[in-house]
């Protein structure tokens, strides 16, 4: 894959991600917690050296929303699934 297909790719999963979380809303995600799963975003697009870690803590913030039942299984997964895909 080409450097620009993988930019195209990283920044479609970005917008993807950053739509959920939009069509989501303050009803369904405080804006603390955005603000963190967003921060992880940016930090993985830009390969930021705490990538990782945001990566992982914004993981464990989705687990917490599905478990408390703030957030449906199905949604916390597509947003685990486009967070990773941004890679």
């Amino acid at each position: 894959m080409t450097i620009a297909r993988d930019m195209a790719a990283s920044s479609q999963a970005y917008f993807a991600f950053k739509g959920l979380l939009d069509r989501l809303g303050p009803a369904k995600l405080q804006t603390k917690e955005r603000e963190q799963l967003m921060d992880a975003a940016d930090a993985i697009l830009f390969d930021e050296d705490d990538a990782q870690a945001k990566q992982q803590a914004a993981h464990d913030l989705l687990d917490h929303l599905v478990a408390s039942d703030r957030w449906i299984e199905e949604t916390g997964q597509d947003a685990k699934d486009h967070l990773d895909a941004i890679l």
